[in-house]
């Protein structure tokens, strides 16, 4: 089995090359087959010379393009150079280490997609309150309107048989945060089964209010345009 770890990374200069560091050394020990595919997406900072110093791994790659799109732009654009039977997504962020990938790929056969949940029974979280709030707040909404009956869509860890990518991917139309939200209700309208394993996440304070009310202006705006596409113009099936 060929493991392929696609990570956005947009401005973590100060973390990414600590992080591809630890991937590398956690991938080795697990004996697989694997590739990391960075995806700079449209960093002002140097995140994409950091991660360049750690291609002197050969299963190392940084790719990506001059223009912030979104998360959810880059996961696509990463998976585009990506060979592996399973595919795992990791945030760049370092909010979760990715020491914590091996309970993942060795659960894969318990379903098709396999996602960290923040409020699994087993989590280990440190949130902010605010965003606490605000992340129960936003997936009150998303249960309601797309029926996905997961407690979390936006943890930054996920990994996925190929076939599954291969298939929704192409549906997907949303680039930025609600991007995961988008691929998890079309996963489910097609079937896959989903799994939420535990994850131990530390989120490193608070966003700026005027950044974070643009964030949720964004994310309520794409999961109108999701339910448009699920409940009244079907296009997730016709495609």
């Amino acid at each position: 089995m060929k493991v392929s770890i696609v990570v956005p990374a947009y401005n973590e200069e100060q973390h990414i090359k600590k992080f591809i560091e630890e991937t590398v050394r956690v991938m080795d020990r697990l004996g697989f087959n694997y590739e990391i595919v960075i995806v700079d997406d449209g960093s002002i900072d140097g995140t994409r010379e950091e991660a360049q110093l750690a291609t002197r791994n050969s299963h190392v790659r940084v790719v990506g393009y001059d223009r912030n799109i979104g998360k959810g732009y880059a996961l696509k654009y990463g998976f585009k150079y990506t060979s592996g039977d399973v595919i795992a997504f990791i945030d760049g962020d370092s909010e979760i280490s990715s020491k914590q990938i091996m309970q993942y790929i060795k659960a894969v056969e318990r379903g098709d997609l396999l996602i960290a949940s923040k409020w699994h029974p087993e989590s280990c979280t440190e949130i902010p309150i605010i965003r606490r709030f605000l992340s129960h707040g936003f997936h009150l909404l998303v249960n309601l309107s797309t029926r996905l009956r997961v407690s979390d869509t936006q943890s930054g860890m996920k990994v996925f048989k190929r076939r599954v990518l291969d298939k929704i991917l192409p549906k997907l139309v949303f680039t930025q945060f609600a991007f995961d939200v988008e691929l998890l209700t079309v996963a489910n309208l097609y079937g896959y089964k989903i799994v939420e394993l535990p994850v131990s996440i530390q989120m490193r304070g608070n966003i700026e209010l005027k950044k974070l009310f643009k964030m949720l202006f964004t994310m309520l705006i794409e999961l109108i345009g999701i339910v448009y596409r699920l409940r009244i113009s079907k296009k997730y099936l016709k495609q």
